[in-house]
């Protein structure tokens, strides 16, 4: 997975060049990448930044997961335990 700053810096790059491409097209000069590939490529990128993001702050899909599961786990326990001493005060 590469890094913030990478991917801001090719977003910042491709962003450039869209706007470059917009005003050669405003001067009729002719296509050498369409605007439509820039903004394909710009879009795929902004997932990828989140996707990185999200992985930095809360960890890989397993990490979250694994969270999850022990949460479940102790809520699961929690429960048990709270039944068990609402038993014992009523014997």
């Amino acid at each position: 997975m590469r890094r913030i700053d990478q991917i801001k810096t090719e977003i910042t790059d491709l962003t450039d060049r869209r706007t470059r491409r917009w005003r050669e097209l405003g001067q009729g000069e002719p296509a050498t990448e369409t605007i439509a590939e820039l903004t394909a490529r710009i879009d795929e990128l902004w997932d990828e930044l989140r996707s990185t993001r999200v992985v930095a702050v809360h960890g890989s899909r397993d990490d979250i997961r694994r969270r999850a599961d022990r949460e479940r786990r102790m809520e699961i326990e929690l429960a048990r335990l709270t039944v068990a001493e609402v038993a014992a005060e009523a014997a």
